[in-house]
């Protein structure tokens, strides 16, 4: 199972595609808000950074009730005011069909359909962790070793004594910059200046250019043979990614739906001698031939990637890089993280990823609670 990290956009001074795990605007520092709409862009590569992993697999954020500060699944306290998490609502989680993703956040999530209306078969989501690409097949016998094995796999952790021993923090700004390029296509844009032009593929054409016999036989999908399987009988399923559920946390992940296996049966033929004229088929020859057309080159000028200016520092004093810019730049977008360091009893170093809020109340020294997956990944602390 796949995770990716989805985005949102600031009501507050428009800026789009913050990072889904940043509770702040990267622009202009506004909080994401209780009823942000998450959305994940096409192309958006796959997590694999254990951090970030657990950071997805906490669960959905929780809303505090009595200062409203956004807090991720696996703090147990308010970053803001410290109020325990108790009866504080969490985020709803939502399933969505292959067609139906949001891919930005002008769509409304409301409209789309749901991945259970995709596919009459049955659909399961997996738990988050690095174990989840281990299918457990859905008709294990009850007891089963490898199902107890498998469970304690996802689900087991245990508790660990931390200090904090130190912090570690990055952010950034990328610049761009307004400057003539050079570019090709087919047409020359507004505000674009002729340079050549020349003849170019644009496309192919199939063209019929003959046919030919062909010999066939008369075929059609079954479903495969069931098996005997703890003393019932079952028919063969392939599991296939169906959609993508909003996690809650700014985090997708797929869905996974069964479908029935099927194998193709065909009827031979076999007197020749009678039959041998419906054995044949007359199948078209096709040909691709390409099709040219103008493609221009031509100057331009475009806002295009300049540089990256960058902060980072291992205190407790994290500041955005001091740059200057020159006539031709801008600032087009921001991104921070940060990252809390502990030590255990046995001297063993521990980080946690946390949003700003939330780092700022943490000091070194402090002690607190951690669970630690099997892995060996922190995935939540507390002060209890």
């Amino acid at each position: 199972m796949a995770t990716r990290e989805g985005r949102w956009n600031c009501r507050a001074c428009g800026t789009k595609g913050v990072r889904g795990r940043f509770k702040y605007c990267s622009q202009c520092g506004s909080p994401r808000p209780a009823n942000v709409k998450f959305y994940l862009p096409q192309g958006e590569p796959e997590v694999t950074d254990p951090k970030l992993l657990a950071l997805a697999g906490a669960g959905p954020d929780w809303t505090c009730e009595r200062c409203g500060q956004d807090n991720a699944g696996s703090s147990a306290f308010c970053g803001q005011c410290g109020a325990k998490k108790n009866g504080s609502p969490s985020r709803k989680t939502k399933a969505y069909g292959l067609g139906s993703i949001p891919r930005t956040g002008d769509e409304s999530p409301e409209e789309k359909t749901p991945a259970s209306e995709v596919s009459p078969q049955r659909i399961s989501v997996p738990q988050k962790s690095i174990f989840t690409k281990l299918k457990i097949p859905a008709t294990i016998c009850a007891g089963s070793a490898l199902l107890a094995l498998l469970g304690f796999l996802l689900l087991g952790s245990h508790d660990v004594n931390l200090t904090v021993s130190g912090f570690a923090w990055e952010r950034t700004v990328t610049v761009q910059e307004y400057r003539t390029v050079v570019e090709e296509d087919w047409s020359i844009p507004a505000g674009g200046r002729y340079q050549s032009e020349g003849q170019a593929i644009h496309h192919y054409d199939s063209v019929a250019v003959g046919s030919h016999q062909e010999p066939y036989q008369d075929c059609h999908q079954e479903v495969s043979g069931s098996h005997q399987e703890c003393s019932q009988q079952v028919t063969g399923y392939d599991s296939y990614v169906c959609g993508s559920s909003d996690d809650g946390n700014g985090f997708f992940s797929d869905v996974y739906c069964d479908r029935p296996e099927y194998s193709t049966v065909c009827d031979t033929v076999t007197d020749y001698s009678t039959v041998c004229d419906t054995l044949y088929r007359t199948v078209t020859d096709y040909e691709q031939v390409p099709v040219y057309a103008t493609r221009y080159t031509y100057e331009i000028e475009r806002w295009v990637f300049d540089r990256t200016e960058a902060s980072k520092g291992t205190d407790h004093g994290a500041f955005w890089p001091p740059f200057t810019l020159e006539n031709n730049e801008r600032e087009s977008g921001k991104n921070e993280a940060y990252e809390v360091l502990f030590v255990d009893d046995e001297e063993k170093t521990y980080s946690l990823v946390v949003d700003l809020a939330a780092w700022q109340t943490f000091e070194v020294g402090q002690n607190y609670t951690g669970k630690v997956n099997t892995p060996g990944v922190l995935t939540e602390v507390s002060d209890e």
